[in-house]
């Protein structure tokens, strides 16, 4: 009974703060009409639970994007929100009898054709993507526990000498540019100063041209979460997702009821809708810091659907990773255009060398099923520019669901993932046709009753596994987007996560074992299949798994319960050493004993028929945090360098003995 009243109040409530809005953007738009500011058109009130029309198999019509034109109206869009209630428990939370705000985040969808400066496996070749470790062959850069250390190559990679550190933060990952370096860290929840309320990324930008002592040049405080990086040319890319429930953020108290939440977004002003950075430079010699700021976006440049699409700001920035004197965001120049941005939450990003696609994930409450937005930005300019968008049913596993080829973008999609019986994927190819990505071909119904665990491109195949209780494999001839075709399929136990071609016709899948119905232990495995090498080669009767492998128990420990590669959820965490057809692959064990992290060296057979253990790597103290090793690095094609927050440990891949060691 009390939750009804207060339902019926809360409707009540919401009644009358539309009324106030459509009062609010009709005075505006009669304002605007008269001569007076803003002279920009209103934009219409946002549309909520607006489904999109047909069945959760068919693809729903494109989410129309429209430019704000004025921070007046970013901030109307905003406010009108609050007469939908549903809108509002999304902001500040809903309660049995109360409404009040709680701390919001964005979640991090999460970040290899070619290897980066480091090797770090990258999905794009000639994109490079933020990682823990970067370098070349003579100083490598490692952030780990809050700095960033300088790593000092001798030996031809045999030995990792420390020679300079410098505090960065909460240090995450880094790109490089040469000796020019951009960390990423996150500062985390603000509950005092400028940016109360927010929760607050930090660029930092350090200079390492001198390798004992480098040096920190500016930091740029970012509201939202950095969910991409990549970089290209020296040219980062940065996508950041900013909730904007700090509306609702006082430091000393909860604002308690549905009146008090509307109430204070009835009032919150403009500037409080439009996210913003704070960029700070040190000077060389010492002294104040010169501080600037301004928005991510200007609201010219940041676009919002029709349909209310929720309380997150998604943003597209272009900069260099160091101070050199370009014009982009946060760049030298007299006029910086600044970022790009839509009304979006976080989802998957892909980049290719001049696009970056960002996607958001939501449940279409009309159709019942979930619906995937998909926005497209060019960036071959200084600052990225919005181009066009698209909305496809069903959502996407990862960035790997996404492909660029030829001007044309390819999406493999899941619809209903949890049913055993509508569940079904679709690979659609899109092309840009004015403000549309437009469908141009598909593939349907992919693995009838089963979900998409991994997808991989190569030229013009694509190679999809689904899975329930078998592990079905598809390839897929793309030459021709508008009338591509399955070439065969093959089923196997388990399932893989990652898939990554070692030669032509060779394709590695890591991925897990399944055990007998019921089962619930489940075990890192490795799979080598054979596939067409090119699209021409045909398909069916092609497709075979030639060999597996498993974790086998190791001597004086208990039997593991539980294994699982790291490259299952970061691509990252592998790499394959062609010359020598090496597989190092981080893998994680649980057993009696705890947990423990372990490189497994896989060698795979001239034929690529088998595979054969050449080592399995720990370093010491393994079981403990320091000692979790989340990459390893090749350097000189000859020793191999395992990195954990504890320390880099280097070996010897002809003898397998450790050559170096050094403390992070």
């Amino acid at each position: 009974m009390v939750a009804r009243r207060v339902c019926r109040a809360a409707a009540a409530a919401v009644g009358a703060a539309a009324a106030s809005a459509a009062v609010a953007l009709s005075v505006a738009a009669l304002t605007a009409a008269a001569g007076g500011t803003p002279a920009v058109a209103p934009p219409p009130a946002p549309v909520h639970g607006a489904g999109r029309a047909g069945a959760a198999a068919a693809a729903p019509p494109p989410p129309t994007l429209t430019s704000f034109g004025s921070c007046r109206w970013q901030g109307d869009y905003f406010r009108t929100a609050a007469a939908s209630l549903d809108a509002v428990c999304q902001l500040a939370g809903c309660s049995r009898n109360r409404i009040r705000n709680r701390r919001v985040v964005s979640g991090v969808a999460t970040s290899g054709g070619g290897g980066g400066s480091t090797g770090t496996n990258v999905q794009v070749e000639g994109v490079d993507e933020a990682d823990v470790i970067k370098g070349n062959g003579s100083v490598q850069y490692v952030v780990s526990d809050g700095s960033l250390h300088v790593l000092a190559v001798r030996r031809g990679g045999a030995d990792a000498v420390r020679v300079g550190s410098v505090a960065v933060g909460r240090a995450a990952e880094l790109l490089a540019d040469g000796s020019a370096l951009l960390v990423i860290g996150q500062l985390g929840f603000q509950r005092d100063g400028a940016n109360a309320g927010w929760h607050v990324t930090r660029l930092t930008r350090v200079d390492a041209s001198t390798a004992d002592a480098p040096v920190v040049t500016s930091t740029v405080d970012v509201r939202g979460r950095v969910t991409a990086a990549r970089s290209v040319g020296g040219a980062a890319r940065l996508v950041v997702t900013t909730h904007l429930g700090a509306v609702l953020f006082h430091p000393t108290r909860w604002l308690r009821g549905l009146t008090a939440v509307t109430d204070a977004i009835a009032v919150s002003p403009d500037d409080a809708w439009v996210p913003t950075y704070t960029l700070r430079r040190f000077p060389r010699g010492g002294g104040e810091p010169t501080v600037t700021s301004g928005p991510l976006a200007s609201c010219a440049r940041t676009y919002r659907p029709r349909a209310f699409a929720g309380w997150s700001i998604t943003t597209v920035l272009s900069l260099p990773v160091g101070e050199a004197g370009a014009v982009g965001d946060f760049g030298a120049g007299a006029a910086v255009p600044g970022g790009v941005a839509v009304v979006s939450g976080p989802g998957n990003v892909y980049a290719s060398t001049n696009s970056v696609y960002v996607t958001t994930t939501a449940l279409d409450r009309r159709a019942g099923d979930l619906t995937t937005d998909v926005h497209a930005f060019s960036t071959t300019g200084p600052s990225a520019v919005y181009v066009a968008s698209t909305a496809l049913a069903g959502r996407l596993l990862n960035q790997w669901a996404l492909y660029e080829r030829a001007g044309v973008l390819f999406a493999a999609t899941t619809s209903s993932p949890r049913s055993r019986t509508a569940s079904s994927s679709t690979l659609t190819a899109l092309e840009v046709r004015g403000r549309v990505l437009t469908t141009v071909g598909t593939v349907p119904r992919i693995g009838v009753g089963e979900a998409i665990t991994a997808v991989r491109y190569v030229g013009a195949l694509a190679f999809v596994v689904t899975f329930r209780e078998v592990d079905p494999l598809y390839a897929i001839d793309l030459r021709v987007p508008s009338r591509m075709v399955t070439l065969g399929a093959l089923k196997v136990p388990g399932f893989s996560r990652y898939l990554h071609p070692l030669a032509p016709g060779l394709l590695l899948g890591l991925g897990v074992s399944v055990g007998a119905p019921g089962e619930w232990k489940r075990f890192a495995k490795a799979s080598l299949f054979r596939v067409p090498s090119a699209a021409a080669d045909g398909g069916a009767g092609r497709l075979a798994e030639l060999a597996t492998w498993t974790p086998p128990p190791i001597a004086r420990r208990p039997a593991a319960r539980w294994s699982a590669w790291q490259a299952d959820r970061d691509h990252r965490a592998f790499l394959y050493l062609p010359a020598r057809r090496l597989i190092a692959a981080p893998l994680n064990v649980y057993d009696a004993k705890g947990g423990r992290t372990e490189v497994t060296l896989l060698r795979v057979a001239p034929g690529g028929e088998a595979f054969s253990v050449a080592a399995r790597i720990t370093h010491r103290g393994a079981g403990s945090a320091g000692a979790r090793i989340t990459r390893a690095v090749a350097m000189g094609g000859r020793y191999l360098w395992t990195v954990a927050p504890g320390g880099v440990e280097v070996r010897d891949l002809d003898t397998l003995r450790v050559t170096s060691r050094a403390a992070l």
